[in-house]
């Protein structure tokens, strides 16, 4: 592996980081940058996805049946937030928890998660807290409920500057994916074409 990773004395955790194939998750998280704006559902289960395969069995991704978490540690319920530029003057900048629809106004929510995975897409790192760190920090806007200004110094340090494997970039592949199946003549794929999109896929998760 290309990183040493660094644990905080502060949080107790209960997840051996140097499990994590780090490089390969980056990789991923790099590869799937450019998918379009209606694809950036797809692509959060993508690299949850990732991360869970990529976690040396210790998670298991449940974000596709929960709602407030997307992994568990055994019984313990982890949260994933990916940012783009994760921090500003060693403070987080605002990262949306949860969005709201028009038909349920904005509150603060009951626990949902015991541990936060922040990655900072832009330095290739990863940080963690606690729920209680990030209610100190969170509020309430009209449509969300966010945090920002979470000191760095109150982050458990997981690992920084991860080398990202390089990978073939996922979004030509889907867009082929999708035009190979949307100029079929019938609406089923031949056993070859199926096999194709699965190996596309297993890329990825």
């Amino acid at each position: 592996m290309d990183f040493i990773p660094k644990h905080s004395t502060r949080l107790v955790d209960l997840m051996d980081y140097s499990l994590f194939n780090f490089n390969y998750i980056f990789g991923v998280l790099n590869s799937t940058k450019d998918m379009k704006r209606g694809q950036l559902f797809f692509r959060s289960e993508i690299v949850d996805k990732s991360i869970a395969k990529n976690s040396g069995d210790q998670l298991v991704y449940v974000g596709d049946k929960e709602d407030g978490f997307d992994f568990m540690n055994g019984s313990r319920k982890i949260e994933n937030k990916t940012k783009k530029n994760l921090f500003s003057k060693s403070k987080t900048r605002s990262v949306i928890l949860k969005n709201f629809n028009r038909n349920s106004p904005p509150s603060y929510p009951n626990q949902t998660f015991d541990e936060l995975l922040l990655w900072d897409e832009h330095t290739n790192s990863v940080y963690s807290c606690q729920w209680e760190t990030v209610k100190k920090y969170w509020y309430l806007t009209g449509s969300n409920i966010s945090f920002k200004d979470v000191p760095k110094s109150e982050l458990n340090i997981i690992v920084e500057n991860v080398i990202p494997d390089k990978i073939t970039l996922f979004s030509p592949l889907l867009d082929q994916l999708v035009e190979n199946y949307i100029t079929q003549n019938t609406t089923t794929l031949s056993r070859r074409e199926i096999e194709s999109a699965q190996k596309t896929l297993q890329l990825f998760t």
